[in-house]
């Protein structure tokens, strides 16, 4: 009788401490072309629409992502390939401006302001070719 109730018990709990973790410090690169590549990603508190690329990097969360930059995209899918990070952020070089086009816009931006205004993200996929094999 004990088997029947205990013990289905304690595998769900021991499952849920082995595999039911939140990720770590897991490294994702950061390309980001809307500041100089030798400058620094400043975030100025208040609501002004500069550096819009620093405050959404700025509140990702910090335990959970370590973000290391790079000056092109080429050198990000290289470190994808070989497996130092797990993706990268691509932020436009005229991010802010095309944001604020996109938000006074609206429904009526042209699809240059769309484009320019998104965040391009690639991820590692190589664990999903084993995936789709079963």
């Amino acid at each position: 009788m004990l088997f029947i109730f205990v013990l289905p018990a304690m595998q769900v709990i021991l499952f849920c401490l082995a595999i039911g973790r939140e990720p770590r410090e897991m490294k994702f690169g950061v390309v980001n072309n809307e500041i100089p590549w030798n400058a620094s990603c400043d975030v100025v508190e208040g609501c002004g629409a500069s550096n819009l690329s620093c405050k959404f990097l700025d509140q990702l969360p910090k335990d959970m992502l370590s973000l290391i930059s790079y000056d092109d995209v080429e050198m990000a899918i290289d470190d994808i390939h070989k497996g130092e990070i797990w993706g990268y952020l691509e932020f436009s070089a005229n991010f802010s401006t095309a944001m604020v086009e996109r938000g006074l816009a609206g429904n009526l931006a042209d699809n240059f302001t769309i484009y320019n205004s998104r965040v391009n993200v690639q991820m590692d996929m190589t664990s999903s070719f084993f995936y789709s094999l079963g």
